[in-house]
């Protein structure tokens, strides 16, 4: 999954078909389907494996000495919108589109949307907590992509 999410990310999905993704990730199309299911669902964890690899950069602003929480979102904000993630972000509302349009296939992909990213991630040590004032910027963070 981590190959099909780095290629998505460097080559976008606008010509993406299983066989191509494949031949650039070195397995067999077939093989991505059977990991996959579908290529519906094969974009569905593409996505949600992005969005947690976002979450996962929260944690890694918290301990920056000297880094206040405005600048650590400012931070997190700039890498949210590195036009590297151009694809990624375009793949992002286009499922995202799908799914709330009702399409079945890609309805998992909003399972979590908003309160993955107001939990602790895996990462994290320990959660942030709305009484630890310091860091609610940091999860307040996680909501620029609204504005892209």
């Amino acid at each position: 999954m981590n190959a099909a999410v780095d290629h998505v990310a460097a080559h976008g999905f606008a010509d993406l078909s299983l066989r191509g993704l494949g031949a650039a990730i070195g397995v067999s199309h077939n093989m991505l389907i059977h990991c996959s299911g579908s290529k519906e669902q094969l974009l569905v964890e593409i996505v949600r494996t992005t969005e947690q690899r976002r979450r996962d950069l929260l944690p890694r602003l918290r301990p920056c000495p000297g880094l206040s929480p405005a600048d650590a979102a400012r931070l997190f904000r700039r890498q949210l919108t590195n036009p590297r993630l151009t694809g990624q972000e375009r793949l992002f509302f286009e499922i995202c589109g799908h799914a709330l349009r009702g399409r079945p296939e890609f309805a998992p992909v909003l399972e979590g949307l908003v309160n993955d990213w107001l939990e602790p991630s895996p990462s994290q040590r320990s959660p942030i907590r709305p009484c630890e004032g310091s860091c609610e910027p940091l999860r307040a963070a996680g909501c620029p992509r609204a504005a892209l």
